[in-house]
């Protein structure tokens, strides 16, 4: 499989401390270490900033975070394990699940791999470009956000109040626009609306880390049609591409199952929740697939306890999250106890699943 060059490194200066309230956080990653020995990977997906309450120097939020991992043969991160505080309120963060998309060279297996992630936090209108415009474009698994698109506005722009109001969009053709799975991509431009409601100028801002999309998303921009009389300079929109191709979970080793013949067929459950209220949301926007196996005891009378994960793939995320599954679920009763009983709880999304990727302002 062919893979891009990364994007450049972009050297940001030091942000000022930002007021209490609600920041953007975003991430730098360090050297990567695998047995002892420094490793470069041949390509960093960035991480999708999020936003927290960050205003004061102990915050959680800006706590590094150092992930343990390994490499297999062809060059994909296994085993994405949080070190430390694995507990902690990381739900909007995208750390492993970026993490799961970086690639490294193939060839021999790596073990014993970390890399540190240190966080940033930055006042929402002064936030560094690239980043805001990845949290404004990508979609926000936390909801509303905040607003960060001063952060990266054009001096001259007259769209921030007075917005030229639309009257034909047309979108790229995402479908015939090559991405990796798992990847996210974001294209921002800036461009001005002429008094005949024609767009003008359009110059891609960035992040740039999909050339095809980039080219793809001016085309269709310069399509667009504003009503008539009045002139804008300095709007912004954008496109995004991701979530498909689907990067699908590695095999589930069939090694792991039942402890000997103490736990009997399980027969249908009695209850099971809906395994896409549990899915990782940061691994589910990016369209990334995993699995968990699970061992278990249950009384007699169907109530699951002693639960343990025996193996997650490719992150504990989807361990954690089938534990949760398998606490809510109910087995029918029995004449006595089940003992080492294991369940495969496995987290796919369908081929098919219709993602909008697109977007304006």
């Amino acid at each position: 499989m062919a893979i891009a060059t990364p994007p450049p490194v972009m050297h940001v200066p030091p942000a000022p401390r930002p007021a209490s309230g609600q920041q953007l956080i975003t991430y730098t990653s360090g050297a990567v270490r695998c047995g002892g020995q420094e490793v470069a990977p041949i390509w960093r997906e960035p991480v999708v900033p999020n936003d927290a309450y960050a205003g004061y120097p102990n915050s959680p939020a800006l706590q590094p975070r150092t992930i343990a991992f390994r490499v297999d043969a062809s060059g994909r991160p296994l085993g994405i394990r949080r070190v430390g505080d694995a507990d902690g309120a990381d739900a909007q963060v995208d750390v492993e699940s970026a993490l799961a998309v970086w690639r490294f060279a193939s060839g021999a297996a790596l073990s014993d791999c970390t890399v540190t992630f240190t966080p940033q936090a930055y006042a929402p209108d002064q936030a560094p470009p690239r980043d805001a415009m990845r949290y404004a474009g990508l979609p926000n698994i936390s909801g509303g956000g905040i607003n960060v698109w001063r952060s990266f506005a054009p001096a001259e722009s007259t769209c921030e109040e007075d917005r030229p109001e639309r009257r034909v969009m047309v979108f790229p053709r995402f479908d015939r626009i090559e991405q990796q799975p798992g990847r996210l991509s974001v294209s921002f431009y800036r461009y001005d609306v002429a008094a005949n409601g024609k767009p003008r100028n359009v110059t891609a801002m960035g992040p740039g880390d999909n050339a095809a999309l980039e080219k793809a998303g001016a085309e269709a921009l310069r399509q667009w049609r504003f009503v008539e009389g009045e002139k804008h300079d300095g709007c912004r929109t954008f496109f995004w591409r991701g979530g498909k191709p689907l990067l699908p979970a590695p095999e589930i080793p069939a090694s792991l199952g039942p402890d000997g013949d103490q736990c009997p067929e399980q027969g249908k459950w009695d209850r099971l929740p809906e395994l896409a209220a549990y899915y990782p949301a940061n691994f589910r926007r990016r369209g990334i697939e995993g699995w968990a196996v699970v061992r278990f005891d249950v009384a007699p009378w169907g109530q699951v306890g002693d639960i343990e994960v025996l193996a997650s793939e490719p992150a504990d995320a989807f361990g954690k999250s089938a534990a949760n599954v398998i606490a809510q679920s109910h087995l029918p009763k029995s004449d006595k106890s089940r003992i080492g009983c294991v369940e495969r709880v496995r987290f796919a999304l369908p081929p098919a699943e219709k993602r909008i990727e697109g977007g304006a302002r």
